[in-house]
């Protein structure tokens, strides 16, 4: 039963998808097809505003044409535009007006026979109404020349819609195109027609008048339309403000165009629409086409169906397997089902054995801790401890040396009292790198941030040690960077240690040579910053021991260290030190040519610049 119902799931799943996609994928071609209308109609709609735009400039060039000649006659009107491809192609009549009142008809008469226009007499159109004005055609060029001839000197503001138009044309001085109303059509002998109207004035006959061309929209549109056998391809054009009998609405039949009804698309047909303008005027240009024009492509949806039947029977070929498997695996499942309960019971027991590892791990830590804390402290305090007998035994050693209670017979006592007195200093070093260590890992040794002047840091430094670098014939020079303030704030005790142990090293590891102690300001990370850097001529350090030199008991040799004398803990202690001072130590070498240790700390200026007396202790 349960075997059926997922059956049955899964068809009616795969049968939802199936429906879903498919739906999908017929939206999908819709949009393709939908788009490809688009894009034929806008290429459509941008070739008759072409046309229409290059008919708007050859008029103005006839204008033009005659502003620059002298005279131009009739015949040179004709023969202009029998050559200008632009005014000739898909003409009814080209036709230049003037306009005219009773008070201009002589200067019009008189212009007729300057420039040979023959037969030329203002004649009123049959049941014409008064206008106030008269609009004789003055050059006219047509297909037909019989006609053409005939329509000269005709007042053409005897037509409601030229005369409309010629006074909107005139009054804003701009151009104007508009599909022909059926009266107008039917004198200019085209089916369907649309009117252009370029207004012009003239200085030279002080006249008025318009350029008037009227285009065989059935010429026109069949070359765009009739001629690619767009069967069923609608055009309806309007002019926006225009009266709505001025609009035109045509559809391909055969080979030859058909005038329908405005709005004569319906629902399901493909709509595009373009609004531009056409002259001073503005056109709503709308084409249609039938939906099976640009069918569907319903090969899509049909192999997304396949497709969810093929997926659909894999799937229930995939559950009948599973489905035996499953059966199987229960079988197996419940065997070791009781196998995992036993084992659940034995990792109880394992639990409870680990717990108690853990407690026994958690006290041995503790106790390594408590361990820790008393090397620490211890080290701290026998280290004390050790340090004032060890004074006394340099105290003791100096007066033998020395000689300071009087001369001592035998000179071997001289020289045992110096021995005597060195080892006891590099005792007393020793202990004092421990106690620092000891302090430091006990968390006792605290960061003083006081005002303090770092010349008189290196100053004292070099006071300490110049004796022992003159000894080896060394130039111990100190440079303050003109940029660093004259105090800032630190530790000037724990900046004194360091820089005494980078010196000693220093000192210890140069034979000829200078070292040179150098403070300048720098551009850290999170702000300025000031160095403090120690740089030698030394014998210089391996490039595979730099990485481990800060480390605790690191020597670079054994044997030339035990030459020099120390354990490897001031590097480590100068490295502690500058870490808790919110710096960093860092150093370069080269073997045979020097060594250079530089330390960078946050630069803080000291707001004021009170006496340290801090800086008077060494």
């Amino acid at each position: 039963m349960r075997s059926l119902l997922v059956h049955a799931a899964v068809v009616l799943v795969t049968a939802a998808m199936a429906a879903i996609t498919a739906r999908e994928a017929l939206n999908v071609s819709r949009e393709v097809a939908e788009a490809r209308f688009q894009a034929v109609s806008g290429i459509l709609a941008e070739r008759l505003n072409g046309q229409f735009a290059s008919n708007l400039r050859a008029a103005g060039n006839i204008f033009a044409i005659y502003n620059v000649v002298d005279k131009l006659e009739a015949d040179q009107f004709r023969r202009f535009v029998a050559n200008e491809a632009a005014l000739s192609n898909g003409r009814a009549f080209v036709i230049g007006a003037l306009r005219a009142t009773s008070e201009s008809d002589a200067r019009v008469q008189a212009l007729a026979r300057e420039l040979k226009v023959e037969n030329f007499a203002i004649r009123d159109m049959p049941s014409a109404t008064e206008s106030g004005f008269r609009f004789p055609a003055f050059f006219v060029w047509g297909r037909d020349a019989e006609k053409a001839d005939a329509m000269v000197g005709v007042d053409l503001a005897g037509l409601p819609q030229v005369r409309h138009m010629i006074v909107e044309a005139s009054a804003g001085r701009r151009i104007l195109a508009a599909p022909l109303d059926p009266q107008a059509a039917e004198y200019f002998g085209v089916e369907y027609g649309v009117l252009l109207i370029t207004p012009f004035s003239s200085e030279k006959s002080r006249l008025a008048g318009a350029i008037l061309q009227i285009i065989d929209m059935a010429s026109v549109s069949t070359e765009l339309l009739v001629d690619s056998r767009f069967e069923g391809y609608g055009l309806q054009i309007d002019g926006i403000g225009m009266p709505e009998s001025y609009g035109l609405s045509l559809v391909v039949r055969g080979d030859k165009l058909e005038a329908i009804d405005r709005n004569a698309w319906k629902p399901e047909d493909y709509v595009f629409q373009s609004t531009r303008m056409i002259g001073s005027g503005e056109w709503r240009m709308t084409l249609w086409a039938p939906a099976e024009f640009f069918p569907l492509d319903y090969s899509r949806p049909v192999a997304v169906v396949i497709t969810w039947i093929i997926i659909g029977c894999l799937l229930l070929v995939i559950i009948g397997s599973q489905s035996r498997r499953a059966e199987r695996i229960v079988e197996i499942v419940n065997r070791r089902t009781q196998a995992l309960k036993d084992a659940h019971l034995e990792l109880e027991e394992h639990y409870k054995l680990l717990q108690h590892l853990n407690q026994d791990l958690d006290d041995a830590r503790r106790n390594a801790e408590t361990a820790n804390t008393a090397k620490s402290e211890f080290l701290a305090t026998m280290s004390h401890e050790l340090r004032t007998p060890l004074n006394a035994i340099l105290g003791f050693s100096e007066l033998l040396k020395n000689q300071s209670l009087g001369p001592i017979g035998d000179g071997r006592y001289v020289e045992y009292a110096n021995d005597i007195h060195v080892s006891g200093a590099h005792l007393l070093q020793l202990i004092n790198d421990i106690l620092d260590l000891a302090k430091l890992e006990a968390g006792k040794t605290v960061i003083e941030r006081s005002p303090l002047s770092l010349p008189e840091i290196g100053n004292r430094v070099i006071s300490l040690l110049g004796q022992s670098a003159e000894e080896k014939g060394l130039e111990l020079s100190l440079q303050v960077d003109p940029n660093l303030p004259n105090r800032i704030m630190g530790d000037s005790l724990r900046l004194r240690q360091i820089l005494i142990n980078l010196v000693t090293n220093a000192v210890k590891f140069t034979n000829n040579g200078s070292i040179r102690i150098a403070f300048t300001a720098i551009e850290r990370k999170d702000g300025p910053g000031w160095r403090m850097s120690v740089k030698d001529t030394g014998i210089g350090i391996p490039e595979e021991k730099l990485s481990t030199l800060f480390e605790r008991f690191s020597q670079v040799d054994g044997a030339r260290t035990r030459a020099f004398g120390g354990v490897g803990l001031g590097l480590a202690i100068c490295r502690e030190l500058s870490t808790r001072m919110g710096g960093s130590i860092s150093v370069e070498s080269k073997v045979g040519e020097g060594t250079n240790f530089w330390c960078d700390f946050p630069l803080v200026a000291a707001e004021s610049d009170p006496e340290d007396s801090d800086m008077s202790m060494i």
